[in-house]
């Protein structure tokens, strides 16, 4: 599950996020270089993994 001030990782890159906000709809998330990106919850869990998996 998908939750605020969790830290996931992106499977491509293997960098990691965090959680900034969830929604029904989007998933706001900022990567270490402070870069702020939103998906949809789908998306977002094909894109990346929750850290410790």
């Amino acid at each position: 599950m998908i939750t605020k001030d969790k830290t996931w990782i992106n499977k491509e890159s293997g960098e990691p996020v965090l959680i900034l906000r969830v929604a029904k709809t989007y998933v706001t998330y900022q990567n270490a270089q402070g870069d702020i990106g939103s998906k949809h919850p789908m998306i977002f869990l094909q894109d990346f993994e929750e850290q410790g998996e």
